[in-house]
């Protein structure tokens, strides 16, 4: 298991992922950074909770209209392996659990 340092709206994330997929997973929470700041840029200051929940609708519009999760802009057409799903499961749960936790400590402070 790799561990890969990400940065989202000036915070910096440890997620872990499967080796040789780094690149993958810092490319992909730069996209999650663009959007993030772009939505701030237009409605301005929103809490982060708020924030990363628009910012996952986008996305996952942004998918729904590259036609699914099979298809996403910038991947290559058709649809993913059973290993790239995988991965992408376990990428996906490992950014759950950081907004969950990231979600606590706001709720917290």
């Amino acid at each position: 298991m790799a561990r890969v340092k990400v940065t989202v709206v000036g915070r910096a994330y440890d997620l872990a992922c499967d080796d040789g997929e780094e690149s993958k997973v810092a490319e992909l929470a730069a996209m999650v950074d663009r959007r993030a700041n772009e939505l701030m840029a237009s409605i301005g200051s929103i809490d982060e909770r708020r924030l990363f929940l628009m910012v996952g609708i986008l996305l996952a519009n942004d998918l729904q209209a590259a036609g699914g999760p099979g298809r996403a802009p910038g991947l290559k057409a058709g649809k993913m392996s059973t290993k790239e799903q995988e991965a992408a499961t376990e990428c996906l749960v490992g950014a759950a659990g950081q907004l969950e936790s990231l979600a606590a400590r706001i709720e917290d402070a």
